[in-house]
């Protein structure tokens, strides 16, 4: 590609028609000087143009079989599940992502981080005993480095209780998780697998099963580099 340098103005050169016509020459002779290769097919390319995502974007979408799925749980507690096609049956397309290398993230690069972002659209959560309302919704994102490791800061948390409609009733409440696996959250080597999971959280007594309902989510992964090379 042909290069164009501007010179400024200094302060004591006029702002005329003189002055301008120097510069839109300089301009227009760069211009020219494109061939018709430099503007075919796949000309801006990474040398051009350099993009922040090494990876190829990896997202994938759970509907459940039906448009939901239903984690349940028996008593008190808490179990987190992968979020999958069939809830808490047998597991059935969970939404975990496996990027296409394993991926060192450090400081000084070339991979600064990978950014992920989650989200679920909650049709309901039910508290088997429909007066004590301690029926929580938990929700985490995962990566993989050699073990399952948890991102504790992307724990997030709704509660039946202040929900609008009854505990038979649809609620519709959107939960959104956006963040950054750094170099400080990595133990081993690189992250090769990312995924999301839920579990239903009784803080009352074992009054009967509760369940959550999710009807869509979805998971996206950027690995994003920290510098050009």
């Amino acid at each position: 590609m042909p290069d164009f340098e501007y010179t400024p103005l200094t302060e004591t050169t006029a702002l005329d028609a003189s002055s301008m016509n120097v510069r839109f020459a300089a301009a227009a002779a760069a211009i020219n000087d494109v061939t018709a290769e430099a503007t075919g097919p796949n000309c801006f390319s990474e040398a051009h143009l350099p993009s922040a995502v090494v990876d190829d974007i990896g997202h994938k979408w759970v509907l459940g079989t039906g448009g939901s799925h239903t984690y349940t749980l028996a008593g008190t507690g808490s179990s987190f599940r992968t979020i999958n096609d069939a809830g808490t049956g047998v597991e059935s397309n969970p939404l975990e992502l496996t990027l296409s290398a394993t991926h060192a993230i450090a400081n000084a690069g070339p991979i600064g981080g990978i950014l992920l972002m989650f989200d679920a659209n909650v049709q309901r959560i039910r508290d088997g005993n429909t007066t004590s309302g301690l029926i929580n919704a938990d929700f985490r994102l995962q990566f993989y480095d050699g073990s399952w490791r948890t991102l504790t800061h992307t724990e997030r948390t709704i509660n039946s209780r202040g929900l609008s409609g009854t505990d038979l009733e649809n609620q519709f409440v959107s939960v959104a998780i956006r963040t950054l696996i750094r170099t400080s959250d990595v133990v081993g080597s690189g992250v090769s697998k990312v995924r999301a999971q839920v579990a239903c959280r009784d803080q009352g007594t074992a009054d009967g099963t509760s369940e959550v309902i999710l009807t869509q989510t979805h998971l996206t992964a950027f690995v994003l580099r920290s510098k050009r090379s």
